[in-house]
């Protein structure tokens, strides 16, 4: 059986996982804003449930695809443009917070960073 080939240099690795560690940061900090629009809103409703999804997402996500990092193959790849997409998705519901607009960006970070080529990346 032949082993997987590794699609991603060590520097690139780093630059993803700073970029998901990044990502992590942003749902601790959605969390953070998911417990106080419950707290101090006069009027709750539903938002706060969604912040709430909004961030565990923002952890999980990141936080599996650091761990397929550790041998960077097609599976963590994939992994990576999908936490990208997800970013993007929960940028819509996010947009009302300043978040909004972070997950945006970190998600087509993270699918730039995927899918760039080596030679395009001028190593």
């Amino acid at each position: 059986m032949e082993s997987p080939t590794h699609l991603y240099d060590a520097d690139r690795v780093r630059r993803i996982r700073i970029a998901l560690g990044v990502a992590m940061a942003l749902g601790m900090v959605t969390g953070v804003i998911a417990v106080l629009v419950a707290t101090l809103a006069d009027d709750p409703r539903r938002y706060p449930v969604v912040l709430g999804v909004v961030a565990v997402g923002a952890i999980v996500g990141p936080v599996i695809s650091w761990r397929l990092l550790d041998a960077p193959t097609s599976a963590a790849k994939r992994a990576v443009i999908i936490t990208g997409a997800l970013l993007i998705v929960f940028a819509l519901v996010t947009i009302q917070v300043a978040v909004g607009l972070l997950f945006v960006v970190l998600g087509l970070v993270l699918i730039f960073l995927a899918t760039i080529s080596e030679a395009d990346a001028g190593t």
